[in-house]
């Protein structure tokens, strides 16, 4: 229920009386999970109507892009928590890019949430890794190693993208 709509429509005409304020709340902020507690009905009866009104043109999810720059908002005003939300449902409409996933390390990071953040990067850093995207695998494995969380098998990885980069100095650390 990480997803967020945007209105495309913003007259509530057609709708029933009681659920105009509910409509008027679908405003691209805040996940599906957060509008069911103001929903005047069931979690099923939310989900419903949301498909509903989906169908009928009337809201759409917002798209990657739309979250990645409304994240960037949010960390420029130091709305972290708000950054999370928006890339925390982006992870979920493009999973295997590693990019979202590193700037969603950060943001949790910002705001000592220690443990997501370790989770995002060691996503991120086993993505950029099976691309053979060497240098963006390090930086974010160093992110995750700083926090304790890499398992004998991700240092391995690190410790080979090291030798792949030729840093045999941090290779040889890497597992001490």
């Amino acid at each position: 229920f990480d997803e967020i709509f945007i209105r495309e429509d913003d007259s509530s005409e057609g709708i029933d009386p009681p659920l105009r304020a509910f409509y008027a709340s679908v405003d691209g902020t805040r996940p599906v999970k957060e509008l069911m507690k103001t929903f005047p009905g069931t979690r099923f009866d939310c989900c419903k109507f949301l498909c509903d009104l989906a169908d009928e043109g009337r809201v759409r999810a917002l798209t990657h892009e739309e979250l990645m720059k409304a994240s960037a908002q949010s960390v420029h005003a130091r709305q972290h928590a708000q950054a999370a939300v928006y890339l925390q449902f982006a992870t979920q409409v493009k999973p295997g890019d590693p990019l979202t996933l590193s700037e969603l390390g950060k943001v949790y990071a910002a705001f000592h949430q220690d443990s997501a953040a370790s989770e995002a990067y060691l996503r991120a850093f086993r993505i950029f890794y099976e691309q053979g995207e060497f240098v963006a695998a390090v930086d974010v494995g160093e992110k995750v190693i700083a926090g304790g969380q890499l398992a004998e098998e991700d240092l391995e990885k690190l410790f080979e993208t090291y030798l792949q980069l030729t840093r045999v100095k941090k290779a040889a650390s890497t597992g001490n």
